[in-house]
């Protein structure tokens, strides 16, 4: 799991099933489901190339 903090008073959890390769994102204050930036975008990209879910020369 992965944590991003956008301003000081939200914190978003991002995570990683391993099992079935899914990934959530939300605010852990209220549990809401997030909207992806481009900054959140890329970090969830290097995860999943960490994870090898994705390969590094995919389009």
């Amino acid at each position: 799991m992965r944590t991003f903090l956008i301003t000081k008073k939200e914190r978003i959890d991002v995570i990683f099933y391993l099992k079935n390769k899914k990934i959530r994102a939300y605010y852990v204050e209220n549990d809401e489901d997030v909207f992806i930036d481009m900054t959140l975008l890329k970090a969830i990209n290097q995860q999943c190339k960490e994870l090898d879910w994705i390969e590094e020369n995919a389009r």
